[in-house]
């Protein structure tokens, strides 16, 4: 049998009998209405109907003259006629109808075909109008989209142009195939079980394939593939109707790899990463059997971004993506999981290979990186945590070996440690912490203690610092060392400083109504205030409400934020000078602050780190001390020392020339109530210290 196009489909399900010939009246196709006629009036074996002519089957006359017809129609190019017959034994006349189905690739010989509709009169107008239906879904088909038509068993009977265009192949290669020949190997098999499931059973099956032409490119096809069934029930044919997706699944997959890829280092994101791992676990969920999940964050890369610029940290990345990378025998994935944080999983079944690889990885990333035409040296901190040891959960596993990085960061940095309960323990306090600090914000618990600040040169009192103290009914008494880190850490900071620098101001206009004479107060304020520049409006905001004299305000920032965040701490420090406020850099010679900034930003004062206070018999340290206070001296900066436990420290200080002095030698913090006796009352021990003290 030869497959005229998809319309063949169509009429066979058409309530009139249909046959189609060719000019010479050979029989190329029937439907189920021409069956049942001629096999009810004629006694016809349908199975045979398409073996024979047309002359079988109506009167001779008749159809001697219906072929006469056809090739008149040919010659004059007419695309429909109507005639009258019988049937071969005279029983009935019928009206029948001539359509040209024209062939695009007709040859002169038999390849012209015809559509005969017998039917009785008034079905006539009905079959012109559904005739010419179909010819227009015929056209828009061809047209439009890319067409097949199998046997039952999958074997290729028909294809349109589109179809040999997109595949690559002629028609002469795919007729009598089945569609493995543009089989991608892409689908699993499971997916073309369900597809032949489905079809099988005379559902329409509708989805996504990608197939691959006769040159080897891939393409992907939309397909809705529609099943025939014959009056037994049984599935006869399929017509597959496919549109061209190439462009869009190319489209989709740029946007996939961009949406589970780093666009700086090209490796796979932190999305991609754990959906990976969650795949990788749950194969894993049965057998148990390990590996191991690597996390490492780069030492000081701040740094190096606020010296050198991002480009050259974006470069230095890129650089320890691709050392990392060598090591790919031993990598089941490294991805970049957010800034300078990299993840690894490894196939390692030993915690003594998990740390050799660790070491190595660690080799990888200490070797010289030119920035600048100049080596720049970078070390690494790296957390290990073990499947299933340490988690049966993707994010549990991540989230273990990131504790682990951070413990090793706090300690020493440059090496590698693995996820233990010490390091649970740790972590778990720190969130304890959290969730009581969050508390504590909102209700109680904090409170501020206030440390003198002396002058030994006047034996005065000229100020005092605000020091946070936390009291949590669950934890107990909470040292700043620990709580403030871990505000920082979690954004609470914010809300920390700004109830300091609430509770301070608010006690500095208490004291003055009840008429101590005005006194400044000093407050820390925390690095991510500033980056959050709400800082300016914050201290407005506070000095307003409690109508405090911005002179009685001390802002201090930490030596290290005036040089690396230069850029932006500038603007800020220069808006809180014209508020009024006085500016001091605390722990002054821990860091690297350029002398030209310290003129630059208007500082009022410099506070030196304790640690030199402390060591001041040692020579180098000695050295350090008499030139921060000399360079205090020749930029007309206030300098105060802090930490001051010992008379021999005070002597040595004020022998140098430092007399403001803030220490335990003559106060610890104590809360407002018990300070203000002290440094309000000239007959207070305070005061009797002092002019003991400083003789």
């Amino acid at each position: 049998m030869k497959e005229i196009n998809v319309i063949d489909m169509i009429i066979k399900q058409l309530p009139f009998a249909i046959l189609i010939i060719n000019q010479d009246g050979d029989v190329s196709s029937y439907n189920k209405k021409a069956e049942e006629l001629y096999s009810h009036e004629h006694r016809y074996d349908f199975r045979i109907l398409e073996k024979i002519n047309v002359e079988e089957l109506i009167n001779q006359e008749y159809a001697k003259a219906l072929v006469q017809k056809l090739n008149w129609m040919i010659q004059y190019n007419k695309s429909k006629v109507n005639v009258v017959l019988d049937t071969v034994n005279y029983s009935r006349v019928y009206k029948t109808s001539i359509i040209h189905l024209r062939q695009e690739n007709a040859e002169v010989n038999n390849d012209e075909m015809f559509l005969v509709s017998i039917h009785k009169d008034h079905f006539f107008d009905e079959l012109e109008a559904v005739i010419k239906e179909l010819d227009d879904i015929r056209y828009a088909l061809e047209e439009s989209s890319i067409v097949a038509i199998t046997d039952a068993f999958g074997a290729i009977t028909y294809v349109n142009d589109k179809f040999c265009e997109i595949s690559q192949y002629e028609r002469e290669e795919l007729i009598g195939k089945d569609h493995n020949i543009v089989n991608s190997s892409h689908h699993s098999k499971q997916f073309f079980r369900t597809l032949w499931q489905t079809i099988r059973k005379g559902k329409v099956w509708r989805g996504e394939i990608k197939n691959k032409t006769k040159q080897g490119n891939y393409y992907w096809v939309d397909t809705t593939i529609v099943p025939f069934v014959g009056a037994d029930g049984k599935v006869t044919q399929f017509v597959s109707i496919r549109n061209d997706i190439t462009d869009r699944k190319i489209a989709e997959e740029k946007i996939r790899y961009i949406a589970y890829h780093d666009d700086l280092t090209q490796l796979p994101n932190r999305r991609y990463l754990l959906k990976y791992l969650d795949k990788k676990i749950k194969r894993r969920l049965e057998s148990k059997k390990p590996f191991f999940v690597f996390l490492m964050d780069l030492d000081r890369f701040k740094i190096l971004n606020d010296s050198f610029g991002h480009r050259a940290g974006d470069r230095l990345l890129i650089k320890i993506s691709e050392r990392l990378l060598k090591l790919s025998n031993e990598i089941d994935i490294l991805a970049r999981y957010g800034g300078d944080e990299f993840v690894i999983l490894a196939e390692i079944e030993s915690k003594e290979q998990a740390m050799e690889f660790a070491q190595k990885c660690l080799r990888e990333i200490r070797k010289p990186v030119v920035v600048n035409g100049q080596p720049y040296y970078i070390t690494a901190s790296l957390g290990i945590s073990q499947f299933p040891a340490d988690g049966l959960e993707e994010e549990e596993l991540i989230k273990r070996a990131e504790m682990s990085m951070y413990f090793m960061k706090e300690n020493s940095n440059n090496d590698a440690q693995f996820y233990n309960e010490h390091i649970k323990g740790s972590m778990d306090r720190k969130i304890s912490i959290e969730k009581n600090l969050r508390q504590a914000l909102e209700t109680e618990g904090l409170y501020l203690v206030y440390q003198p600040k002396v002058n030994s040169k006047t034996k005065q009192v000229y100020g005092v610092e605000a020091l946070t103290r936390w009291h949590s009914k669950e934890l107990g008494f909470v040292s700043p060392g620990e709580f403030i880190p871990v505000a920082e850490e979690t954004g609470l900071v914010y809300q920390l400083d700004s109830w300091v620098l609430e509770n301070a101001c608010k006690q500095a206009k208490e004291w003055q109504k009840k008429g101590y004479p005005p006194i400044t107060i000093a407050v820390n304020i925390s690095v991510a205030h500033f980056e959050k520049n709400e800082l300016v409006q914050v201290v407005n905001n506070i000095l307003e409400k409690y109508e405090l004299d911005p002179a009685y305000l001390e802002i201090e920032i930490t030596e290290n934020l005036s040089l690396n965040e230069i850029k932006y701490v500038h603007n800020i420090l220069l808006d809180l000078k014209n508020l009024g406020v006085q500016i001091s850099i605390d722990d002054f010679g821990t860091g690297y602050s350029s002398f030209g900034y310290l003129r630059k930003f208007q500082i009022d004062h410099l506070k030196i780190d304790q640690s030199f206070v402390q060591r001041f018999n040692i020579s180098e340290d000695e050295i350090i001390l008499q030139a921060i206070i000399q360079l205090a001296k020749n930029l007309g900066i206030n300098v105060i020392a802090e930490g001051v436990e010992e008379k021999e420290q005070l002597y040595f200080l004020k022998k140098h020339g430092c007399y403001n002095i803030q220490g335990y030698l003559f106060s610890k913090p104590e809360k407002a109530e018990s300070i203000e006796k002290e440094i309000f009352n000239k007959n207070s021990n305070l005061y009797l210290k002092i002019n003991e003290i400083c003789v």
